[in-house]
Protein backbone atom coordinates (compact mmCIF):
# COMPACT_ATOMS: atom_id res chain seq x y z
CA UNK A 1 0.00 0.00 0.00
CA UNK A 2 1.39 3.37 -0.92
CA UNK A 3 2.48 5.69 1.71
CA UNK A 4 0.18 8.97 2.17
CA UNK A 5 2.10 12.32 2.30
CA UNK A 6 2.31 15.18 4.33
CA UNK A 7 3.68 18.67 3.59
CA UNK A 8 4.22 20.54 6.14
CA UNK A 9 5.21 24.04 5.67
CA UNK A 10 7.07 26.26 8.29
CA UNK A 11 9.11 29.71 8.20
CA UNK A 12 12.24 27.82 10.57
CA UNK A 13 13.15 23.97 10.19
CA UNK A 14 15.71 21.52 11.49
CA UNK A 15 18.69 22.04 12.61
CA UNK A 16 17.24 25.38 14.18
CA UNK A 17 14.80 24.59 17.18
CA UNK A 18 13.09 26.81 18.51
CA UNK A 19 9.33 26.74 19.71
CA UNK A 20 7.18 26.40 16.68
CA UNK A 21 10.31 24.79 14.81
CA UNK A 22 10.02 22.20 17.41
CA UNK A 23 6.87 21.84 17.33
CA UNK A 24 6.39 20.86 13.47
CA UNK A 25 9.79 18.44 13.96
CA UNK A 26 7.81 16.65 16.28
CA UNK A 27 4.73 16.18 14.46
CA UNK A 28 7.05 15.39 11.62
CA UNK A 29 8.42 12.73 13.17
CA UNK A 30 5.57 11.41 14.64
CA UNK A 31 3.76 11.57 11.55
CA UNK A 32 6.34 9.38 9.65
CA UNK A 33 6.55 6.87 12.95
CA UNK A 34 2.58 6.75 11.71
CA UNK A 35 3.74 5.51 8.39
CA UNK A 36 3.06 8.74 6.51
CA UNK A 37 5.69 9.95 3.81
CA UNK A 38 6.50 13.65 5.19
CA UNK A 39 8.25 16.42 3.39
CA UNK A 40 8.99 20.12 4.94
CA UNK A 41 8.68 23.04 3.08
CA UNK A 42 11.03 26.19 4.97
CA UNK A 43 13.13 29.10 4.11
CA UNK A 44 17.01 29.16 4.37
CA UNK A 45 16.59 31.74 7.44
CA UNK A 46 18.87 30.93 10.45
CA UNK A 47 18.91 34.23 12.22
CA UNK A 48 15.28 35.52 12.23
CA UNK A 49 16.29 38.75 11.61
CA UNK A 50 17.42 37.35 8.30
CA UNK A 51 14.06 37.57 7.22
CA UNK A 52 14.49 41.43 6.84
CA UNK A 53 18.67 41.68 6.87
CA UNK A 54 21.05 39.35 4.68
CA UNK A 55 23.54 40.16 7.16
CA UNK A 56 22.64 38.04 9.62
CA UNK A 57 22.98 33.84 9.34
CA UNK A 58 21.51 31.85 7.18
CA UNK A 59 21.24 27.69 6.05
CA UNK A 60 23.45 27.11 3.20
CA UNK A 61 21.97 23.02 2.55
CA UNK A 62 19.00 23.91 0.62
CA UNK A 63 18.00 20.20 0.75
CA UNK A 64 17.90 17.50 3.36
CA UNK A 65 17.17 14.45 4.36
CA UNK A 66 17.02 13.59 8.66
CA UNK A 67 15.78 10.99 10.14
CA UNK A 68 13.47 9.94 7.18
CA UNK A 69 11.99 13.33 6.67
CA UNK A 70 12.30 15.67 3.41
CA UNK A 71 13.18 18.97 4.14
CA UNK A 72 13.28 21.81 1.20
CA UNK A 73 14.85 25.07 2.50
CA UNK A 74 13.35 27.88 -0.25
CA UNK A 75 16.19 31.13 -0.10
CA UNK A 76 14.82 34.40 1.11
CA UNK A 77 15.47 36.89 -2.30
CA UNK A 78 16.35 40.41 -1.70
CA UNK A 79 15.92 43.80 -3.69
CA UNK A 80 18.15 46.44 -3.39
CA UNK A 81 17.40 47.88 0.08
CA UNK A 82 16.12 50.90 -0.36
CA UNK A 83 13.41 48.97 -3.07
CA UNK A 84 12.18 45.87 -0.39
CA UNK A 85 9.62 47.48 1.62
CA UNK A 86 7.94 49.81 -0.85
CA UNK A 87 7.85 47.46 -4.22
CA UNK A 88 6.50 44.68 -1.93
CA UNK A 89 4.19 46.96 -0.49
CA UNK A 90 2.98 48.47 -4.24
CA UNK A 91 2.53 44.77 -4.84
CA UNK A 92 0.36 43.62 -2.14
CA UNK A 93 -1.97 46.65 -3.27
CA UNK A 94 -2.80 44.81 -6.64
CA UNK A 95 -6.44 43.94 -5.87
CA UNK A 96 -5.89 40.10 -6.39
CA UNK A 97 -5.46 37.41 -3.32
CA UNK A 98 -2.26 36.42 -4.91
CA UNK A 99 -0.71 39.81 -4.67
CA UNK A 100 -2.51 40.74 -0.91
CA UNK A 101 -1.13 37.57 0.57
CA UNK A 102 2.21 36.54 -0.92
CA UNK A 103 3.49 40.14 -1.00
CA UNK A 104 2.02 41.78 1.98
CA UNK A 105 3.20 42.14 5.59
CA UNK A 106 5.58 40.76 6.80
CA UNK A 107 6.96 42.22 3.47
CA UNK A 108 9.01 39.05 2.59
CA UNK A 109 10.13 37.52 -1.01
CA UNK A 110 10.53 33.89 -1.78
CA UNK A 111 10.36 33.66 -5.51
CA UNK A 112 11.54 30.18 -5.47
CA UNK A 113 8.64 28.52 -3.34
CA UNK A 114 5.85 31.07 -5.38
CA UNK A 115 6.99 29.34 -8.12
CA UNK A 116 7.30 25.84 -6.92
CA UNK A 117 3.33 25.53 -4.90
CA UNK A 118 2.06 27.42 -8.51
CA UNK A 119 3.12 24.64 -10.48
CA UNK A 120 3.82 21.52 -8.52
CA UNK A 121 3.27 17.78 -10.34
CA UNK A 122 3.64 16.26 -7.00
CA UNK A 123 0.61 15.63 -5.11
CA UNK A 124 0.22 15.48 -1.50
CA UNK A 125 -2.35 13.75 0.65
CA UNK A 126 -2.80 16.29 3.50
CA UNK A 127 -1.09 19.57 4.03
CA UNK A 128 -0.16 21.79 7.45
CA UNK A 129 0.65 24.73 6.90
CA UNK A 130 1.75 27.82 9.21
CA UNK A 131 2.38 30.14 11.06
CA UNK A 132 1.05 33.68 11.21
CA UNK A 133 2.11 36.22 10.31
CA UNK A 134 3.91 34.66 7.76
CA UNK A 135 1.01 34.62 4.83
CA UNK A 136 3.46 34.38 2.23
CA UNK A 137 4.26 30.91 3.10
CA UNK A 138 0.64 29.76 4.35
CA UNK A 139 -1.22 31.23 1.49
CA UNK A 140 0.47 29.33 -1.39
CA UNK A 141 0.04 26.04 0.50
CA UNK A 142 -3.68 26.78 1.37
CA UNK A 143 -3.93 27.55 -2.37
CA UNK A 144 -2.42 24.47 -3.65
CA UNK A 145 -4.29 22.11 -1.26
CA UNK A 146 -7.40 24.07 -3.10
CA UNK A 147 -6.52 23.41 -6.28
CA UNK A 148 -5.86 19.48 -6.08
CA UNK A 149 -8.84 19.34 -3.43
CA UNK A 150 -6.93 17.91 -0.94
CA UNK A 151 -7.45 18.88 2.77
CA UNK A 152 -5.61 21.68 4.51
CA UNK A 153 -4.71 21.87 7.60
CA UNK A 154 -3.38 25.35 9.12
CA UNK A 155 -1.80 25.80 12.64
CA UNK A 156 -1.22 29.94 12.97
CA UNK A 157 0.27 29.88 16.13
CA UNK A 158 -1.41 33.19 17.18
CA UNK A 159 0.02 35.73 19.24
CA UNK A 160 -2.87 36.78 21.02
CA UNK A 161 -0.63 39.46 22.93
CA UNK A 162 -1.95 41.37 26.21
CA UNK A 163 -5.21 41.38 27.06
CA UNK A 164 -7.16 43.74 25.93
CA UNK A 165 -4.29 45.01 23.43
CA UNK A 166 -5.12 44.64 19.68
CA UNK A 167 -1.24 43.29 18.85
CA UNK A 168 -2.70 40.16 18.01
CA UNK A 169 -5.52 41.65 16.10
CA UNK A 170 -3.09 43.21 13.85
CA UNK A 171 -0.58 41.20 13.00
CA UNK A 172 -1.89 37.78 13.29
CA UNK A 173 -5.36 37.84 12.88
CA UNK A 174 -6.02 40.82 10.89
CA UNK A 175 -9.47 40.07 8.04
CA UNK A 176 -6.69 38.68 5.57
CA UNK A 177 -5.50 35.96 8.24
CA UNK A 178 -9.19 34.82 8.95
CA UNK A 179 -10.35 34.98 5.37
CA UNK A 180 -7.11 32.47 4.73
CA UNK A 181 -8.48 30.28 7.98
CA UNK A 182 -11.71 30.21 6.50
CA UNK A 183 -10.35 28.23 3.59
CA UNK A 184 -8.63 25.77 5.45
CA UNK A 185 -10.46 22.05 6.52
CA UNK A 186 -8.97 22.23 9.93
CA UNK A 187 -7.16 24.84 12.05
CA UNK A 188 -4.92 23.86 15.43
CA UNK A 189 -4.64 25.58 18.19
CA UNK A 190 -2.33 25.29 20.96
CA UNK A 191 -4.53 26.62 23.81
CA UNK A 192 -8.65 26.81 24.81
CA UNK A 193 -7.68 31.23 25.00
CA UNK A 194 -6.38 30.45 20.88
CA UNK A 195 -9.51 28.59 20.31
CA UNK A 196 -11.73 30.83 21.42
CA UNK A 197 -9.69 34.00 20.05
CA UNK A 198 -10.39 32.49 16.83
CA UNK A 199 -14.34 31.71 17.27
CA UNK A 200 -14.58 35.40 17.99
CA UNK A 201 -13.12 36.27 14.32
CA UNK A 202 -16.64 33.84 13.10
CA UNK A 203 -14.90 30.31 12.15
CA UNK A 204 -16.73 27.44 12.77
CA UNK A 205 -16.17 25.71 15.95
CA UNK A 206 -15.97 22.54 14.53
CA UNK A 207 -13.16 23.22 12.47
CA UNK A 208 -10.88 24.48 15.44
CA UNK A 209 -9.09 22.05 17.04
CA UNK A 210 -6.83 22.30 20.75
CA UNK A 211 -3.92 19.95 19.98
CA UNK A 212 -1.07 21.89 22.04
CA UNK A 213 2.53 21.42 22.45
CA UNK A 214 4.47 18.76 24.73
CA UNK A 215 7.93 17.44 25.84
CA UNK A 216 9.25 14.20 25.78
CA UNK A 217 10.74 13.63 29.42
CA UNK A 218 13.12 11.08 28.13
CA UNK A 219 14.74 13.60 25.77
CA UNK A 220 14.62 16.53 28.46
CA UNK A 221 16.32 14.92 31.22
CA UNK A 222 20.00 14.35 31.61
CA UNK A 223 21.05 17.82 32.43
CA UNK A 224 24.03 18.31 34.53
CA UNK A 225 23.60 21.92 36.25
CA UNK A 226 27.88 21.97 38.17
CA UNK A 227 28.68 21.02 34.46
CA UNK A 228 27.06 24.30 33.69
CA UNK A 229 28.21 26.18 36.60
CA UNK A 230 31.37 25.12 36.63
CA UNK A 231 32.22 26.18 32.78
CA UNK A 232 30.59 29.33 33.45
CA UNK A 233 31.91 30.49 36.85
CA UNK A 234 28.40 30.39 38.79
CA UNK A 235 28.60 30.19 41.99
CA UNK A 236 25.68 31.69 43.71
CA UNK A 237 21.62 31.34 42.64
CA UNK A 238 21.02 31.30 39.39
CA UNK A 239 17.96 32.95 37.01
CA UNK A 240 17.74 31.58 33.59
CA UNK A 241 15.46 32.84 30.37
CA UNK A 242 15.76 30.92 27.17
CA UNK A 243 14.18 32.49 24.42
CA UNK A 244 15.39 34.92 21.97
CA UNK A 245 16.44 38.05 23.22
CA UNK A 246 14.16 40.88 22.50
CA UNK A 247 11.76 43.41 24.22
CA UNK A 248 9.08 41.57 23.25
CA UNK A 249 10.06 38.62 25.20
CA UNK A 250 10.76 40.92 28.09
CA UNK A 251 14.57 40.55 28.63
CA UNK A 252 15.27 44.24 29.02
CA UNK A 253 12.13 44.14 31.66
CA UNK A 254 14.00 41.01 33.68
CA UNK A 255 17.79 42.69 33.16
CA UNK A 256 15.74 46.07 34.98
CA UNK A 257 14.40 43.33 37.99
CA UNK A 258 17.73 42.01 38.20
CA UNK A 259 19.18 45.30 38.49
CA UNK A 260 17.41 46.17 41.36
CA UNK A 261 17.97 43.05 43.18
CA UNK A 262 21.46 43.18 42.43
CA UNK A 263 21.57 46.43 43.56
CA UNK A 264 20.54 45.33 47.19
CA UNK A 265 23.54 42.67 47.21
CA UNK A 266 21.73 39.71 45.51
CA UNK A 267 24.70 36.92 44.78
CA UNK A 268 22.39 35.48 41.87
CA UNK A 269 23.43 35.58 38.07
CA UNK A 270 21.54 35.84 35.10
CA UNK A 271 21.57 33.77 32.14
CA UNK A 272 19.96 34.62 29.01
CA UNK A 273 20.22 31.91 26.16
CA UNK A 274 18.82 32.14 22.73
CA UNK A 275 19.84 34.64 19.51
CA UNK A 276 20.34 38.18 20.29
CA UNK A 277 18.07 40.46 18.02
CA UNK A 278 19.57 43.94 17.72
CA UNK A 279 17.03 46.04 19.59
CA UNK A 280 18.13 44.06 22.54
CA UNK A 281 21.84 44.50 21.92
CA UNK A 282 21.67 48.34 21.64
CA UNK A 283 20.02 48.15 25.21
CA UNK A 284 22.77 46.04 26.38
CA UNK A 285 25.27 47.67 25.61
CA UNK A 286 23.95 50.92 27.27
CA UNK A 287 24.14 49.19 30.50
CA UNK A 288 26.61 49.83 33.36
CA UNK A 289 29.88 47.47 33.31
CA UNK A 290 28.82 45.52 37.08
CA UNK A 291 25.49 44.47 34.98
CA UNK A 292 27.69 43.04 32.44
CA UNK A 293 29.67 41.31 35.36
CA UNK A 294 26.44 39.90 36.90
CA UNK A 295 24.73 38.48 33.37
CA UNK A 296 25.76 35.61 30.93
CA UNK A 297 24.47 36.09 27.75
CA UNK A 298 24.75 33.09 25.24
CA UNK A 299 23.77 32.62 21.95
CA UNK A 300 21.80 29.80 20.09
CA UNK A 301 23.32 26.90 22.16
CA UNK A 302 23.28 23.01 22.10
CA UNK A 303 20.78 20.71 23.63
CA UNK A 304 23.07 19.57 26.27
CA UNK A 305 24.23 22.96 27.42
CA UNK A 306 20.69 23.81 27.15
CA UNK A 307 19.54 21.21 29.35
CA UNK A 308 22.84 21.67 31.73
CA UNK A 309 21.46 25.39 32.60
CA UNK A 310 18.00 24.45 33.40
CA UNK A 311 19.37 22.09 35.77
CA UNK A 312 21.32 24.41 37.23
CA UNK A 313 18.73 27.34 37.48
CA UNK A 314 17.19 28.17 40.65
CA UNK A 315 14.46 29.95 38.85
CA UNK A 316 13.18 29.83 35.28
CA UNK A 317 11.71 33.21 34.01
CA UNK A 318 10.41 34.22 30.51
CA UNK A 319 8.63 37.26 30.70
CA UNK A 320 7.29 37.41 26.85
CA UNK A 321 4.37 38.70 25.67
CA UNK A 322 5.08 36.94 21.96
CA UNK A 323 3.89 33.42 22.65
CA UNK A 324 1.21 31.51 21.69
CA UNK A 325 2.12 28.75 24.23
CA UNK A 326 6.21 28.52 25.69
CA UNK A 327 7.38 24.85 25.35
CA UNK A 328 10.25 25.80 27.70
CA UNK A 329 8.10 26.25 30.64
CA UNK A 330 7.56 22.90 30.33
CA UNK A 331 11.43 21.87 30.21
CA UNK A 332 11.92 24.13 32.94
CA UNK A 333 9.26 22.00 35.25
CA UNK A 334 10.60 18.65 34.09
CA UNK A 335 13.71 20.28 36.13
CA UNK A 336 11.37 21.31 39.02
CA UNK A 337 12.32 24.81 38.78
CA UNK A 338 9.17 27.49 39.48
CA UNK A 339 8.48 29.40 36.51
CA UNK A 340 7.81 33.44 35.83
CA UNK A 341 5.62 33.79 32.79
CA UNK A 342 3.24 36.79 31.41
CA UNK A 343 -0.57 37.13 31.13
CA UNK A 344 -0.52 37.46 27.62
CA UNK A 345 -0.98 34.83 24.69
CA UNK A 346 -1.79 31.04 25.20
CA UNK A 347 0.72 31.51 28.90
CA UNK A 348 -2.62 31.80 31.52
CA UNK A 349 -3.50 28.40 30.25
CA UNK A 350 0.04 26.68 30.72
CA UNK A 351 1.20 28.06 33.81
CA UNK A 352 -1.16 28.55 37.20
CA UNK A 353 -0.36 31.25 38.89
CA UNK A 354 0.42 30.77 42.37
CA UNK A 355 0.33 27.04 41.53
CA UNK A 356 3.18 26.00 39.47
CA UNK A 357 4.76 29.01 39.38
CA UNK A 358 3.95 33.07 38.98
CA UNK A 359 1.92 35.42 36.31
CA UNK A 360 2.79 39.03 35.84
CA UNK A 361 2.07 41.75 33.42
CA UNK A 362 4.07 42.60 30.90
CA UNK A 363 6.71 44.67 31.22
CA UNK A 364 5.68 44.91 35.20
CA UNK A 365 9.39 45.33 36.50
CA UNK A 366 8.25 45.59 40.40
CA UNK A 367 6.50 42.69 40.59
CA UNK A 368 8.59 40.72 38.31
CA UNK A 369 11.34 41.66 41.08
CA UNK A 370 9.47 40.59 43.73
CA UNK A 371 8.78 37.20 42.44
CA UNK A 372 12.08 36.31 41.99
CA UNK A 373 13.19 37.80 45.72
CA UNK A 374 10.06 35.85 47.04
CA UNK A 375 10.97 32.29 45.13
CA UNK A 376 15.13 32.93 45.93
CA UNK A 377 14.19 33.77 49.97
CA UNK A 378 11.95 30.38 50.39
CA UNK A 379 13.31 27.44 48.58
CA UNK A 380 10.12 25.42 49.77
CA UNK A 381 7.88 27.51 47.89
CA UNK A 382 10.15 27.08 44.83
CA UNK A 383 10.71 23.76 45.34
CA UNK A 384 6.84 22.96 45.79
CA UNK A 385 5.83 25.04 42.22
CA UNK A 386 8.87 23.18 40.54
CA UNK A 387 6.97 19.88 41.62
CA UNK A 388 3.73 20.84 40.96
CA UNK A 389 4.93 21.22 37.07
CA UNK A 390 6.72 18.81 36.88
CA UNK A 391 3.19 16.21 37.34
CA UNK A 392 1.29 18.67 35.47
CA UNK A 393 3.57 17.72 32.15
CA UNK A 394 3.78 14.15 32.67
CA UNK A 395 0.09 14.24 33.20
CA UNK A 396 -0.72 16.95 30.21
CA UNK A 397 1.62 18.07 27.72
CA UNK A 398 4.07 15.33 26.35
CA UNK A 399 4.62 14.69 22.60
CA UNK A 400 2.93 12.01 22.83
CA UNK A 401 -0.47 13.47 24.14
CA UNK A 402 -0.08 15.98 21.41
CA UNK A 403 0.83 13.81 18.55
CA UNK A 404 -1.83 11.16 19.27
CA UNK A 405 -4.81 14.25 18.97
CA UNK A 406 -2.62 15.10 15.88
CA UNK A 407 -2.56 11.67 14.19
CA UNK A 408 -6.54 11.41 15.11
CA UNK A 409 -7.30 14.54 13.13
CA UNK A 410 -5.10 13.38 9.96
CA UNK A 411 -6.60 9.87 10.18
CA UNK A 412 -9.99 11.52 9.99
CA UNK A 413 -8.67 13.86 7.21
CA UNK A 414 -7.57 11.08 5.11
CA UNK A 415 -10.99 8.80 5.18
CA UNK A 416 -13.20 11.35 5.04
Amino acid sequence: MEKKKILYVVHRSWPYQGGAERLFWEWGKSSRDAGYDVTIYTTDVWDIEYFHDKGKRKIEVLEDQVDGIKIKRFRIAFLPTPLQGGVLRGLSRIPAPFFRYAFGYPYIFLPGYLWKMSFMKERFDIINAGVFPHLFLAYPAIKYARKKQIPSVCTPLVHLGEPHSHDGSNHFLSSRHVELLKDCKKIIAMTQIEKEALLKKGLSEGNVHVIGAGVDPEEVSGGRGPRFRERYGIRGKMVLQISTQTHDKGSPHLIEAMKRLWSEGKDVTLVLIGQVMNDFDAYFLQQPSWVYEKTLVLDYIDEGTKKDALDACDIFVMPSRADSFGIVFLEAWLYRKPVIGVYAGGVPEVVQDGKDGFLISFGDVHMLSEYIRLLLHHPPLAEAMGHNGSLKVLKQFTWKNSCDKLLSLYSELVTS
